[in-house]
């Protein structure tokens, strides 16, 4: 390998800044081997933290997604069931039984405030699914 002209290896004039230092026969093999065993590894640790973001994404994702389709499940079920399980024509019967259970339910007090207290007690538990955020069944 030539040498540079702007290098010396004499130690009072690279120390005091006036000409830089030449490379040693050593350093002109070790050197590149060193950078490039140093580019893959950093490379390759790289490659690992894109990865681990990659999949903390798509946990992330993946757990929304749930909750999402237990959101969706859960306005279903709601829905159906407040619709009449009887097609149009026959639904003057449905709408006949439920104005007879309402009246026979309101009669009665007490069986009033424990379909009350279970309401209220189905709308907390399916909340606390949504609210928390945990995987676990649709209702506590």
């Amino acid at each position: 390998m030539t040498r540079n002209a702007d290098c010396t290896n004499n130690k009072s004039q690279w120390m005091n800044g006036s000409l830089p230092r030449c490379p040693t026969e050593k350093s002109t093999y070790v050197v590149p081997v060193m950078l490039g065993v140093y580019m893959l590894m950093v490379h390759v640790l790289l490659l690992n933290l894109l990865i681990a973001i990659f999949s903390k994404t798509y946990t992330k994702v993946h757990l929304k997604a749930y909750q999402h389709w237990y959101k969706l499940r859960y306005e279903l079920i709601l829905e159906y069931s407040e619709r009449p399980s009887l097609c149009p024509p026959l639904i003057v019967f449905c709408h006949v039984w439920q104005n007879f259970f309402d009246s026979f339910v309101k009669g009665n007090l007490f069986a009033l405030e424990k379909i009350l207290l279970f309401v209220v007690h189905f709308q907390k538990t399916t909340r606390r699914f949504w609210i928390n955020g945990k995987n676990e069944w649709f209702l506590k």
